[in-house]
């Protein structure tokens, strides 16, 4: 019989006797006699029931099952926040390179994949014009510097007029600037890389037209490159020079740390960005332009942060919280306490205020515990 239905059974008896013997003094002293060795029985059994009820939990753990969880230690650890952005690889010597002058290709020199150097010519536009034009400058020019040289010996003899000197002077070197003109228009027919390189792209042949502007050869060198990112304005002033980047190239199946060597100032205003490049100086990897970059810029690092699993954070109307095991005697209770949280990344939260190193924070069977339940683990 459970304890409280012998509780109740004794006091039914004590009624039952008041009822039946109260009727005469005699009777009612003999009643008091029973009730009082009654009491002293029921004070005994009090005792015994006491003592049995003190030993087991209360009655609102009684209702509830010990729960298995699972708890980590919270420690110290180096946590970082990382922006993630898509990129792609570039280069300062990718260089889409036209002519300075119109007119006919009348040779082209290099075919894709030909190594070239800065300098070096790489097509040429038909220049016989200007060529014919050079030649009779020239002539004209024999001219006068003859012309120069003999009207300079009689103005240096006082002979002649001033006026004749001047003026063969002056036709002399009319002729050299014009004949200079003509040899820098020329030189613009020859189409020179301007880096050294490898010639990736070839776009007009010979007989074609070509003008300033149009691009005929594109040529790279495949020993510089860059990851060049448009960022969010928002991380405007989050991302500096110098922080740490991690990116992945996804088509290399490499991943490379690099820093930030470069920041635009300026916003974009038609997708409100800014621009961030990372050097790849040095690296030995088989890279091309305009290669798939995904860039992780680290904008935040704490070497000691106490974080902890972000699903472990719950949110109420009293704010953010979390549950610990905290010991009460042999056993575990759960704890609800609260947080300050900061940055989250992947599935990590730093946790600025609330948690301190060595507490036992529930990071299993969580979702359905309350505070004060009794817990093992």
């Amino acid at each position: 019989m459970k304890p409280i239905y012998i509780i109740i059974f004794f006091a039914a008896l004590i009624v039952g006797a008041c009822s039946k013997k109260a009727d005469t003094p005699e009777a009612k002293k003999e009643v008091l006699s029973d009730l009082k060795k009654q009491r002293e029985d029921l004070d005994a059994k009090i005792k015994t029931l006491e003592k049995e009820l003190g030993a087991q939990p209360d009655a609102s753990a009684t209702d509830q099952k010990v729960k298995d969880i699972a708890v980590t230690k919270v420690a110290p650890a180096n946590f970082n926040h990382y922006i993630e952005i898509q990129g792609r690889v570039d280069s300062d010597k990718n260089v889409q390179v036209s002519p300075e002058t119109p007119g006919i290709l009348q040779r082209v020199n290099v075919e894709v994949g030909d190594k070239v150097r800065k300098g070096q010519v790489l097509a040429e536009i038909d220049g016989s014009v200007l060529a014919n034009n050079i030649e009779e400058v020239k002539g004209q020019l024999s001219f006068a510097n003859t012309m120069y040289e003999k009207q300079k010996g009689l103005w240096d003899q006082k002979v002649g007029t001033e006026v004749q000197y001047l003026t063969a002077k002056n036709n002399k070197e009319s002729l050299e600037n014009k004949l200079a003109t003509l040899q820098r228009q020329y030189a613009m027919t020859k189409i020179k890389s301007p880096i050294d390189g490898t010639v990736d792209e070839v776009r007009s042949k010979q007989g074609e037209a070509a003008a300033p502007g149009m691009p005929i050869f594109r040529v790279v060198n495949l020993s510089e490159f860059k990851v060049v990112a448009e960022v969010a304005e928002a991380y405007l002033g989050e991302i500096n020079i110098g922080d740490d980047v991690l990116i992945s190239l996804p088509d290399a199946g490499v991943d490379i740390k690099g820093k930030v060597t470069q920041k635009t100032n300026v916003i974009d205003p038609t997708n409100r960005t800014f621009k961030i490049e990372v050097a790849l100086k040095g690296q030995n990897i088989a890279l091309r332009p305009n290669m798939i970059a995904k860039v992780k810029v680290n904008d935040y690092s704490n070497k000691s942060a106490l974080v902890a699993p972000i699903n472990t954070v719950q949110q109420s109307d009293a704010g953010q919280y979390v549950y610990v095991a905290e010991k009460a005697g042999n056993a575990y209770k759960v704890k609800k306490q609260f947080v300050k949280t900061g940055k989250s990344y992947l599935d990590k939260i730093e946790i600025k205020e609330g948690l301190k190193e060595g507490d036992l924070l529930i990071t299993s069977g969580f979702q359905d515990l309350t505070a004060g339940q009794q817990i093992k683990f």
